[in-house]
């Protein structure tokens, strides 16, 4: 991931001495097991824990051996001077996947605790526009009002699923294996693998063969997808609203900020347009996340080049992201003015279903009702004249709806008595 959007700790997590930090980690405990069971000497283990492997000797290695892993062993044999049971009975794929499975575990955390700060600040809006009148639009053209809060309870509860179904993936990933060549555990034991998991705080993934199987991480890089398209879904309609003609709702514009090199009045929203831009990135990978579900046999690594680049970057942009949003939505400008201007603009032309509903409640058939109402709207919209003023003077609607009645549903209080009920 270039600097622009690397997330500190997603790089820390994901970083290839963090990985072989992990490697290490992992061979003190397949040593560990073996000095219980007097198939290593004792003090192995610590002086494994002791050992300090650094990514770059390990790339030196690898430009002899051509191998990764073979590479890290050799480096790790010189440097604690162990050699009995280090590696002993398992494969590379072993120490790899077990590996990603701790970082998929570390991510968790760091990744929930930021999912519950963007979730506290979109709630906290809804909750605070709660019953801001505000037109409602659907394609794009002008419907019944709703609220502001209404539009961010909406995006409150997708995304807030999206997250659980994402975290759920990454749970499902954070497991790991310890099976040997093919899985058969041919040169080791379940005992081991059992012994070692425990010790690392991983969960055993069910029957493998030289690897987990790629559907679990698919699983990930998909929930992910989802989650940074709900994102990018809030920042659309942050966009949407900051159009210059609507300017109901833009993100914040910091002191000293430039919104164009040409124009001096633009205040473009560029951190939603880089949400957008940013998710299509992470959309993209999902089809190579699938393709890596299919392997050959018992494996190849055509998944590995791919995930190499894939993981770090998946979770760089969903932290990106994240961190992004929480900024916009926090301090995000909600201009009133113009939304009550938007609203008389329309001329009230949006009760029209209101009172449709009310006729067809009288009895009124809907052929017969829509023919009544709609030439009404269109004469408002020509005259400019406000919708509710021509509904109150006509003698048919006073018949079969009443006075009383037609000012009670004709008021922006109407489209919003439920308001608490869908909070």
């Amino acid at each position: 991931m270039i600097s622009r959007y690397k997330d500190k700790i997603i790089e820390n997590i994901w970083s290839g001495q963090n990985r072989i930090n992990q490697f290490v980690k992992i061979e003190g405990e397949l040593v560990r097991y073996y000095e219980k069971k007097g198939l290593a000497e004792k003090g192995s283990f610590d002086k494994i824990l002791k050992t300090k492997v650094s990514e770059k000797d390990v790339i030196e290695r690898e430009k002899i051996t051509r191998h990764d892993i073979i590479a890290f062993i050799e480096v790790l044999e010189e440097k604690s001077g162990v050699s009995k049971g280090l590696h002993m009975g398992i494969t590379s794929s072993d120490i790899l996947d077990t590996t990603t499975g701790l970082q998929i575990k570390e991510t968790e955390r760091y990744l929930g605790k930021l999912f519950n700060e963007l979730l506290k600040v979109i709630k906290k809006q809804a909750i605070e526009t709660k019953s801001l009148i505000t037109t409602g639009r659907t394609h794009n053209v002008i419907a019944e009002p709703t609220t502001i809060g209404l539009k961010f309870l909406n995006h409150y509860v997708e995304i807030k699923r999206s997250i659980e179904k994402f975290l759920i993936g990454l749970s499902d990933g954070g497991i790991g294996m310890i099976s040997g060549a093919v899985g058969t555990y041919s040169n080791t034991c379940p005992e081991l693998e059992k012994e070692v998991l425990k010790e690392l705080g991983l969960k055993k993934a069910a029957a493998t063969n030289q690897i987990i199987q790629r559907d679990i991480y698919a699983r990930i890089i998909l929930e992910a997808a989802i989650l940074a398209t709900t994102f990018d879904r809030l920042a659309t309609e942050i966009r949407l609203l900051s159009h210059s003609e609507i300017n109901e709702v833009s993100e914040p514009f910091s002191k000293g900020q430039k919104g164009s090199s040409a124009m001096p009045h633009k205040k473009n929203p560029i951190r939603n347009e880089r949400i957008s831009g940013l998710s299509r990135l992470l959309r993209g990978f999902t089809i190579p996340a699938l393709e890596d579900i299919v392997l050959w046999h018992e494996r190849d690594i055509s998944h590995s080049s791919v995930e190499r680049i894939m993981f770090p970057d998946c979770f760089h942009i969903i932290a990106f992201l994240a961190k992004e949003l929480i900024f916009i939505t926090k301090d995000i400008y909600i201009n009133k003015e113009n939304i009550e201007k938007n609203l008389e603009r329309s001329r009230e032309r949006f009760y029209s279903g209101v009172l449709l509903t009310e006729l067809l409640k009288n009895g009124v058939s809907r052929k017969k009702s829509y023919e009544m109402i709609q030439p009404i709207v269109f004469e408002s919209i020509k005259n400019d004249t406000l919708f509710s003023k021509v509904i109150l003077k006509n003698e048919f609607f006073i018949e079969k709806i009443g006075s009383d009645r037609l000012k009670e549903v004709l008021s922006l209080d109407y489209f919003k008595r439920y308001i608490d009920d869908i909070f």
